[in-house]
């Protein structure tokens, strides 16, 4: 019986809370052979000394890294990088970062012969934040895409319909690559990093900061905040 060969994964964004979590979940697979990680950040301290993940230093908007990803031959490749946070006064390297950034990972899913499945990470918001969505309405693939003042949801929607194009082109050259869009809500969790000094809400959701004045804060807020109208109860465990 011939098995499959073993899969190697580039993963960008791998300093950040997801790209990281993925770096550590597939390094403890066997049929993962190495993961080439990809950041403008430095190495987590929790990702060192993990023989599978070879890390490159830079930014996806950057032409540092094509090539020394290339000659990893990755065959999976997950977009995870984004700046999330609004950098005030630098809109427009927030977005060579974000739009830029994500033309080059797609330019090399196509042009590289090795890669054969993009998973890309996009959001829910791509649909359209608006004051009129209501939660009876659950968002479909025919739903399209709205134009939408928040910077996170506009620049998705944007690198996301380029990607649709790019798939069509390819798909009309017989490429062989296969690609999955995943569009989540929200992310955190137990894996969440804590950061002193400061009200952050991952890290009092998920326990780290447990008995100091973040975590009573917040659980006071939970506890007294109305739940969005017609939310349904949550289920007694």
């Amino acid at each position: 019986m011939q098995h499959a060969a073993p899969h190697r994964i580039l993963i960008t964004g791998a300093a950040g809370y997801l790209g990281g979590m993925l770096c550590d979940l597939f390094s403890q697979r066997d049929d993962v052979e190495r993961i080439i990680a990809l950041d403008k950040n430095e190495m987590p301290p929790a990702l060192c000394g993990m023989p599978k993940i070879q890390w490159i230093g830079a930014n996806t908007a950057d032409a540092s890294w094509q090539t020394l990803a290339a000659d990893q031959q990755p065959d999976i490749v997950i977009h995870a990088a984004w700046q999330i946070r609004e950098m005030y006064g630098q809109q427009a390297l927030q977005q060579k970062w974000n739009v830029a950034g994500a033309e080059n990972v797609f330019y090399f899913v196509f042009g590289t012969p090795s890669v054969k499945r993009l998973i890309h990470f996009s959001t829910v918001a791509s649909y359209g934040a608006e004051a009129d969505n209501t939660i009876e309405h659950r968002f479909k693939e025919e739903d399209g895409f709205r134009i939408s003042d928040f910077r996170y949801a506009e620049e998705k929607r944007v690198v996301e319909q380029s990607l649709e194009r790019k798939f069509t082109q390819a798909r009309g050259s017989n490429s062989p690559v296969t690609i999955a869009v995943l569009r989540p809500a929200a992310l955190t969790g137990p894996r969440g990093r804590a950061r002193t000094g400061g009200l952050r809400l991952q890290t009092a959701l998920s326990g780290q900061s447990k008995g100091n004045a973040i975590h009573r804060l917040v659980s006071l807020l939970v506890s007294i905040l109305p739940v969005t109208e017609k939310m349904e109860p949550p289920v007694p465990s």
